[in-house]
């Protein structure tokens, strides 16, 4: 299991994944782990430049994840598997740690930004009485709910935005997410997804099931989970770590290695971060695109297990998983691309 642990608490911490390599994937080629991989790196930068700069997790979180659901190389937003219809709908969960307030969507299918839909309605429920506003929203309610708000607050789509996904093999895009710990010591999580290829029309996974797939709390720690989506329902995976560490008084890592015990082997993995800005990236499946950075400067960015960057590991010799510094010039340092996507990125969430 990977696992990052220290004896102080970090100014803040980030974690991603990008999809495991579950029991139904083909190994994945090594160009294509390479582009995989550096939208991983390029995410993880996006998330590194906001927590350096005391923005708060839920921001970074979300900005991390938007940032993969642009890309066609992810199975979220753009690069969403279609269902049996030839349809795309998509679904995230994105939750605060600071007072467990929750969004969720699934079954969406106009909505660019999956992730910054199900905040948005994080953040009306959250305004109100408790039990006066929905926290899930499917179909057509998700729908509504973005008609609502109008297209200047949600920016909306048709189903040919996400027919671009194409670009590689739809067998090794995964399910993205991102945990956070922040300079406030709170945390969050966030998850996005297009649902498995060729899904039964209807199907929901594990992403926007609030315990299942996405979880987070102040007093404990923040999940996101990637794989089979029905073995991490009926195992409430997400909540099942929270809960060890919360009532068995365990550890991060006892208690990721604990849960991930119980999944059936090669249905996945998850990641996980807790209030000190300890990281675990626990996986029973070929691989799990993971990366993760702290204040402590630790960089990590990775697919399989416990290999130099570089180094050869199974049939395709793909990369395995690799550690450096945090230096300062990935501190302050973005590419030109991010730099923009950022700024852009920005100016449309100020305008909302």
């Amino acid at each position: 299991m990977l696992f990052i642990g220290a004896m102080h608490r970090k100014d803040w911490a980030i974690a991603i994944h990008g999809g495991a390599l579950v029991t139904t994937f083909v190994t994945p080629k090594r160009e294509n782990v390479k582009i995989i991989t550096k939208g991983m790196e390029h995410a993880l930068q996006i998330g590194i430049r906001l927590l350096e700069k005391n923005q708060s997790a839920l921001d970074a979180v979300e900005a991390v994840v938007r940032y993969l659901e642009d890309s066609p190389h992810f199975n979220a937003g753009k690069g969403s598997a279609f269902n049996q219809d030839g349809k795309i709908t998509t679904e995230a969960a994105i939750m605060d740690g600071s007072n467990i307030a929750v969004g969720a969507i699934t079954g969406a299918r106009t909505i660019k930004n999956p992730i910054s839909l199900a905040r948005k309605l994080m953040e009306h429920a959250d305004s109100m009485k408790e039990g006066d506003n929905p926290v899930f929203l499917s179909g057509k309610g998700v729908e509504r709910f973005a008609d609502w708000l109008g297209e200047d607050v949600i920016e909306r789509v048709d189903q040919d935005y996400f027919k671009s996904r194409k670009i590689l093999q739809e067998a090794t895009m995964g399910t993205v997410g991102a945990v956070a710990l922040d300079s406030f010591g709170n945390l969050a999580a966030a998850t996005s997804t297009g649902g498995t290829s060729a899904k039964r029309v209807g199907r929901i996974g594990d992403s926007p099931v609030i315990g299942a797939g996405t979880y987070a709390d102040n007093e404990t720690c923040a999940v996101s989970t990637t794989g089979v989506g029905e073995s991490f329902i009926r195992r409430c995976v997400a909540y099942d770590v929270t809960a060890r560490i919360k009532y068995g008084g365990v550890s991060l890592k006892e208690a990721a290695r604990a849960t991930l015990r119980e999944l059936p082997e090669g249905h996945g993995g998850f990641i996980a971060l807790d209030f000190k800005g300890d990281i675990a990236m626990p996986f029973n499946s070929l691989g799990m695109y993971h990366a993760a950075a702290d204040s402590d400067d630790l960089y990590v960015v990775g697919l399989y297990r416990g290999r130099a960057r570089g180094s050869k590991t199974h049939k395709d010799k793909t990369l395995a998983i690799g550690y450096r510094p945090l230096t300062g010039k990935i501190r302050n340092t973005l590419p030109p691309v991010l730099e923009t996507w950022l700024e852009d990125s920005a100016t449309t969430q100020r305008n909302k």
